[in-house]
């Protein structure tokens, strides 16, 4: 009598887990997609700013395109580090020979108002960068993946959720950048 109730439930049992492992697994692949496709979007924004010298509006809008149509939220932040000398002084004012060298940081929200400026009616400015200067793109998801909920409902751990970065110096004649 308890065979011929286990043999159903069993049945029940095997087909729930086969979709399951199926389903995660396609969510997997996809999230990895994601990541790939968010990589390559990022690192050829970098790439184009680093070999042109400049930010444009089109550059900034295909990188954003390109990781929106992933259909995920990310939270996208880049920055811009230029290195500045400045002549070192002493306490009566006169400049001693040395320099002293600095670094200006620009983010995101000032680059995009210089980008964005006015109505576009205009058109829209390029962010100029200078030989040497720094410039970085980070992105992180901002909610988990249906991936991420199947892992995290079947084990204790939440899976490594879809993120990075990549910058490199301007006019830098190397391949590849910093990634981390």
């Amino acid at each position: 009598m308890i065979q011929e109730f286990l043999t159903p439930v069993n049945y029940v049992v095997g087909i729930f887990l086969v979709a399951i492992l199926g389903i995660g697994t396609l969510c997997l692949k996809m999230d990895s997609n994601a990541q790939s496709l968010c990589n390559d979007a990022v690192v050829e924004f970098v790439d184009k700013a680093r070999a042109s010298g400049y930010i444009s509006a089109e550059s900034y809008t295909e990188m954003m395109q390109r990781i929106n149509a992933t259909n995920n939220l990310y939270q996208v932040s880049f920055r811009h580090e230029s290195k500045t000398s400045v002549p070192q002084t002493n306490d009566a004012g006169q400049t001693t020979g040395d320099v002293v060298n600095a670094y200006n940081a620009y983010y995101q929200d000032e680059i995009l108002g210089y980008i964005f400026e006015g109505d576009g009616s205009a058109g829209f400015h390029n962010y100029p960068l200078k030989n040497g200067d720094y410039i970085q793109v980070t992105f992180e998801l901002k909610e988990p993946t249906l991936a991420t909920r199947i892992v995290t409902f079947f084990s204790a751990r939440a899976p490594k959720t879809i993120s990075g970065s990549y910058g490199g110096y301007v006019g830098s004649t190397e391949e590849n950048g910093n990634a981390y």
